[in-house]
């Protein structure tokens, strides 16, 4: 497993596809429903991660490749 630590902010700029690679290149499972750490789901602009130093799942809103929120 690659160890990467990425920060964002709201109103960047993010490759969502370069984000998602970076995710599925570190272990991350793609899964419809985030429930445990290391996953991951992409519906539309949403993506939803568990990050494993986190105590619950980030929700990333995306514009087009701006991050909303």
């Amino acid at each position: 497993m690659v160890k990467s630590l990425d920060f964002m902010e709201v109103g960047e700029d993010v490759d969502r596809d370069s984000l998602l690679t970076r995710l599925q290149n570190n272990g991350y499972l793609r899964t419809s429903l985030v429930e445990e750490m290391g996953d991951y789901a992409v519906r539309g602009g949403v993506i939803d991660i568990y990050p494993p130093l986190y105590v619950q799942p980030v929700r990333l809103e995306f514009w087009g490749d701006r991050l909303e929120s």
